[in-house]
Order: structure tokens, then sequence, then C-alpha cells
């Protein structure tokens, strides 16, 4: 992702008033530099080819909110007058191809996303065999912290957690919801507290419940064109709703500047706000496909 912003649309405001929106805005470091880039698009079939009058309002937005680069695209095309008039005021113009008229296999592999999510939660009571062994039953209630190696206090996931690797190892990737219960046994001897009480663990059998959730999507793409024909940018998105999140991802492809024969691919997670999408840390994922 390489730190590439994208919003769409994007609304401006000076003083509390709204002065411009964009439909998609870039932002981010393109080699030493960093650069703000608008994408203002038409879709209009019943208008034929865009004329010089769209150009000149995207101009007008350009220059009023400080953007560095502006692209047009247009569903229709551009007029003749429009062609020479974006060439004057440096703005790119792209149209969108048919998909039905796109090879998408010259530019992917794949076309689809596949999002893999693995969780697991210790699901039961945790068997918990002291020296010497206590009479009465104990309640952590998951307050619970065990010494480790460095005498860092740590929680059972700490322990938990390599065995869990190897467990999810056994759980199918294709798609679907895979759910496995285990008994996961820890031995010691382990230092613990609870409650600041002092505690010696022989063994711990800890009953974990793993879930993995795997979600296959199709993008929707449009490929950008330039006015000969060409098409130099791809763009993509597709949906992603679990049964624990739901998001979008945008792809965004192009050919790269020194080799025409490598594409450059980056995608970007955004929630329903089409806000940076941020996973919430701990998550355990994996992506196939790209």
């Amino acid at each position: 992702m390489n730190g590439l912003a994208v919003q769409s649309p994007e609304l401006f405001y000076e003083d509390g008033k709204e002065i411009g929106e964009i439909d998609v805005t870039l932002r981010g470091d393109f080699g030493s530099s960093k650069i703000f880039i608008g994408i203002e698009c038409r879709d209009r079939p019943s208008e034929g080819l865009q004329g010089i009058d769209w150009i000149t309002q995207i101009k007008g937005k350009r220059d009023l909110l400080k953007i560095d680069k502006m692209i047009a695209v247009s569903s229709t095309g551009f007029t003749e007058p429009a062609i020479k008039a974006a060439k004057d005021f440096n703005i790119d113009l792209m149209t969108i191809s048919d998909i039905a008229q796109f090879n998408a296999s010259e530019w992917f592999e794949a076309t689809s996303f596949t999002w893999a999510e693995d969780f697991y939660i210790i699901d039961g009571v945790v068997d918990i065999t002291t020296l010497p062994k206590l009479r009465n039953a104990i309640n952590i209630e998951g307050k619970l912290l065990i010494q480790s190696e460095n005498k860092e206090l740590v929680p059972i996931s700490h322990y938990v957690r390599p065995k869990v690797e190897e467990l999810f190892a056994e759980l199918p990737i294709e798609v679907g919801i895979y759910e496995n219960k285990e008994l996961i046994n820890i031995s010691g001897p382990l230092t613990a507290f609870i409650d600041d009480k002092k505690i010696k663990i022989d063994k711990m059998k800890v009953p974990l419940k793993l879930s993995r959730e795997v979600i296959e999507r199709k993008f929707l793409l449009n490929a950008y064109k330039r006015i000969n024909g060409e098409i130099t940018a791809v763009t993509g998105i597709c949906s992603i709703e679990s049964t624990r999140r739901r998001f979008k991802i945008v792809l965004i492809a192009k050919k790269n500047k020194t080799d025409a024969s490598l594409i450059d691919i980056r995608y970007h997670l955004l929630d329903e706000n089409n806000q940076p999408y941020i996973i919430p840390k701990g998550t355990k994922i994996s992506l196939f496909g790209w």
C-alpha cells in the first residue's frame, strides 16, 4: 500500500463552507516527491462526447484546491476541442473500457480476492494442576498471569499461541467457515500469580475453539484508456463481509513507468465511509490470490 491514501468522494471546506468536491483523490509518495492527484469521472451516455466546458470546470477545481495533477475520465470520450484544451491545461484524459473487451489475464493472475481470517477463544474451564495440589478449585476469571522465561508476567495466550499455529495449519483454506475444538496441554513447572497470590503450576489443560473463515469475492474492474485506445491503468473494487467485519478493497494497477511489460499493483482497505480501514491489532489473517 506504500502510504497511498485514497478517498472517494472528497469534500473541501474553507471557513466552514464547502468550496468543492472531487470524485476520487489520491495522496502519497511518488518517487522522492509527495503528490496530490484528483480524478473527475463522468458516465453520461445520453450526452455523448464530453466537451470543453467540463475540462474548464476541472481546471478551475485544480487551481482552487491546489491539486498537483487532474485526470478526467469519461465513459463516452471527448470532443476535439476538449482534447486540445486538456492538453493546454495539462489535464490527463482517459476513457473507461467496456470490461467485455478487456483481457484481464494480461494484467492479473486472478480477478478475485480471497480473504482468510483465523481466530480462537478459550472455550470453557482451564484445568490447572498446582504444586502442591490445592484442595479448592481455582477460578482464574482471566486474571491469571504466568512468569515467562525473561521474568515478565504474561497471559495464558502467550503459551497457547505457538500451539494454535500448528492447529490452524490443519484447517482447510477453501471458501467456507470451519470450526474445531481442541484441548491444549501446557506442561510446567510454571510460576503464576492470581490476584497477586503466587502459585506453582505443574500442568494446564486449556480448551480452545478455533475458527477459520475464508471468503472469495470478484473484483468489479474498470480499464482506463488514453485517447489513442492504449490501456494504462485498471481499477477494481470488491466488498468483504465476514461474521466479524465489513470493508471494501480498492485495487489500483498501472503499467510500470520504466518497464511497460510489468504491472504495479496496490490495494487499499476502506471502511463504509471510504476511510482507511485499520485491521484490529492481533488479528490473524491470510491473503491469497495476488
